[in-house]
């Protein structure tokens, strides 16, 4: 691999419908900048050779949805990489294939169907739609406040990386549903004078996959949470169908907040 090029750490691929597979990735950390590369995917029947350009991509989204599979009409495999090409130098990095984990399963494919209804439904569902940003776990160190000698972050509250110390801290919100309990203790000040947190649990669907640290807002509320703690997957044939989430919530001074102002690119 040459050494001025951003490799990728994972690359992960699940089916969300009969025609749909969303694409996930995560960068090795570097402190090389972002806008110096050009990132693209390519997909293939074979691991190793057919591969034909997919769609360009960003490195501020976590995925990117292919809508046009046909792994369940003609029964094909499929494989997915990620091109990644240096501006200024033209050299190029071609991470590993990738391909669904378990085989794609009609059954599973019909429970991921349903529970979407039962969250989406505009009538009948009992979900409310929020953005998800799924905090960064590797990508470009942050340009201010990682110092490149100690190799950590030098600020607590720094604003451009949200304490991940990664350029941007989390990816572009995702629209997701949820359907959210009933808060498990309301905001308040307990008896030695401290700020309670308040807890909720959350289902959702299996895209995006949510991990701890993530962050869940409902911007019509304006409420902010943090995953915490395992997420419990429910799974039909090793396929993940819903999530459910341990949620804490943020207080408004929270440096989190600032992400609902974000505009996406």
């Amino acid at each position: 691999m040459p050494s001025e090029i951003i490799a990728v750490n994972k690359l992960l691929v699940i089916p969300i419908s009969k025609s749909e597979f969303a694409i996930s990735w995560e960068f090795e950390p570097t402190f090389l900048s972002f806008d110096n590369f050009k990132f693209s995917l390519e997909k293939s029947n074979a691991p190793h050779d057919g591969y034909e350009f997919l769609a360009n991509i960003s490195p501020k989204s976590k995925s990117y949805i292919d809508s046009d599979v046909a792994i369940f009409k003609f029964w094909k495999s499929y494989y997915v990489r990620m091109r990644i090409v240096n501006t200024a130098t033209n050299e190029s990095y071609v991470s590993e294939p990738a391909t669904v984990e378990h085989p794609p399963n009609l059954e599973a494919i019909e429970l991921i169907r349903r529970c979407k209804i039962s969250l989406e439904n505009p009538r009948y569902g009992n979900g409310v739609p929020c953005k998800i940003f799924i905090r960064k776990e590797g990508g470009q160190r942050c340009t201010e406040c990682f110092d490149v000698i100690k190799r950590r972050s030098t600020k607590t509250n720094c604003i451009n990386c949200y304490g991940t110390s990664y350029d941007g801290g989390f990816y572009e919100a995702i629209d997701a549903y949820f359907n959210f309990s009933v808060d498990i203790k309301n905001m308040g000040v307990s008896d030695i004078g401290n700020a309670t947190r308040s807890g909720n649990r959350a289902i959702t669907c299996n895209y995006p996959i949510i991990k701890p640290g993530d962050v869940i807002a409902d911007t019509r509320l304006n409420r902010v949470w943090t995953v915490s703690g395992e997420v419990q997957n429910i799974e039909r044939r090793r396929h993940i169908i819903k999530q459910v989430l341990s949620l804490e919530e943020e207080e408004r001074t929270s440096i989190l907040f600032a992400l609902l102002s974000r505009k996406a690119s």
